[in-house]
């Protein structure tokens, strides 16, 4: 009897320990971001209606109009594996008016969201860092600066 008892004390410990069961560890979820981008209103001969994601000033012969666009990146460490990408904007949707500066939404990448929308994430690598890059175009002319930033949340393996 005595030693059926500790037979089975000693399996319980083994399974609840981490450095023997190691299946039963999950990776901890990490975060980290772009730097907060204030993205100037757009400007052009299509303003009001700016129905473009083309960037001003960009392509060749540069455009004389459209979206005003900014690059975000987030450095990451090599081995991470990306969970998901989103968007941080002032940008109000369907409220009237924007936001206050201070108080931005999370937005899903590629959703249109007050005349304004991130693109899906790239990956890069320069050395031992991956890069992800998102791109943010501003098709509004009638709000003030919006601001906007990048959170992408990964693992460790």
């Amino acid at each position: 009897m005595l030693k059926s008892k500790l037979r089975i004390a000693i399996f319980a410990v083994a399974c609840a320990s981490p450095f023997l069961a190691p299946s039963a560890a999950k990776a901890q979820q990490l975060i980290n971001e772009s730097g907060v981008q204030s993205v100037p209103t757009a400007h052009g001969m299509d303003c009001p209606r700016c129905y473009t994601n083309d960037c001003l000033g960009e392509g060749q012969p540069p455009r004389a109009f459209g979206a005003s666009c900014a690059t975000l990146t987030v450095n990451l460490p090599l081995n991470a594996q990306i969970v998901r990408v989103t968007g941080w904007t002032n940008a109000a949707g369907t409220e009237v008016g924007d936001r206050d500066y201070d108080a931005p939404r999370e937005v899903s990448l590629g959703q249109d969201v007050g005349w304004s929308i991130f693109d899906n994430y790239s990956v890069s690598y320069a050395g031992n860092i991956k890069v992800v890059t998102v791109r943010y175009h501003n098709r509004s002319c009638h709000r003030p600066a919006r601001q906007v930033k990048v959170t992408v949340y990964y693992v460790i393996p």
